[in-house]
């Protein structure tokens, strides 16, 4: 058989392929499936180019993505350190927290409590905070009044109990810091797996401050481990001459807010700000 013949040859039905004599090619296709029109291959190029573009698209996002959070990250750190190194909105917000370079510096290995107490006519001590009506617990157990480590608003908690309750005159305001090796709050069935002693829990009392109730402040010391700082310093004789040969350096804060445990007052003077001699330099 001629190979003419053989490429003329109709199909049944519709699927007639139309074939040229002389000719090994298909001219056109109506419904054959094996072989694609040039409608069909003009519609599989405009696929092909959607799905680059969508690709293309979601590459670009994805760069840009990645840059804007490096750009963020160094961003906020940046920030971090500007405000750290020249004391700008430091506690302007919890979150400045972690970015600034004091993060967990704060961590010892003792736990303290803050106790408000009031002192009658009589001498009867009375507690302060909480107030009778409860305490206020912002995150867990603990009460709001033993967050503030450096008793800001004791006067302000005081004088609010106060005033809002029933009692004999008042002649002063103390301020005492409870402290205690964290250890200690171990669970009773960890403390046994980890310490042969018992666990007899023993508690340090520091008075921060004594005030009347007009806010006048008698005594300001600082909290415990400042208290202790300063006295083991002045007791050893050579960094009280090193403190006077050499002069020290030290990037710390200048505090222009209120005094603490004062509500405007002017007379306060701290414990920590006792001097031991300018330094003369080297």
């Amino acid at each position: 058989m001629h190979v003419n013949d053989i490429l003329t040859t109709p199909t049944h039905g519709d699927d007639a392929v139309e074939r040229r004599p002389g000719s090994f090619g298909v001219i056109s296709s109506a419904r054959n499936p094996y072989v694609p029109s040039t409608i069909d291959r003009f519609a599989d190029h405009r696929e092909v180019n959607a799905v680059n573009a969508l690709n293309s698209i979601g590459t670009h996002v994805r760069t840009w993505t990645v840059h804007l959070t490096i750009a963020c990250y160094l961003g906020a750190l940046s920030f971090g350190i500007f405000s750290h190194t020249f004391n700008y909105n430091k506690g302007v917000h919890p979150a400045m927290y972690y970015i600034i370079w004091d993060m967990f510096c704060g961590w010892s290995a003792y736990d303290f409590r803050v106790h408000i107490l009031g002192e009658g006519e009589s001498g009867t001590i009375y507690e302060l905070a909480p107030g009778p009506w409860g305490q206020v617990s912002p995150y867990g157990k603990l009460a709001r009044h033993h967050y503030d480590t450096f008793c800001n608003a004791v006067y302000r908690q005081a004088v609010n109990t106060i005033n809002h309750t029933t009692h004999e005159p008042i002649t002063r305001i103390f301020c005492v810091e409870e402290s205690w090796a964290k250890k200690f709050n171990l669970d009773d069935k960890i403390w046994k797996k980890r310490y042969p002693e018992v666990k007899d829990q023993y508690s340090y009392y520091h008075l921060r401050a004594i005030m009347d109730v007009e806010g006048n402040n008698y005594l300001s010391n600082g909290n415990w481990y400042s208290f202790h700082a300063t006295n083991f310093m002045m007791d050893n004789p050579r960094l009280v001459g090193d403190s006077h040969r050499y002069q020290p350096f030290a990037i710390n804060s200048v505090r222009t807010n209120q005094p603490a445990f004062m509500s405007g007052r002017s007379n306060y003077q701290s414990a920590q700000s006792l001097s031991v001699g300018a330094p003369l330099g080297n």
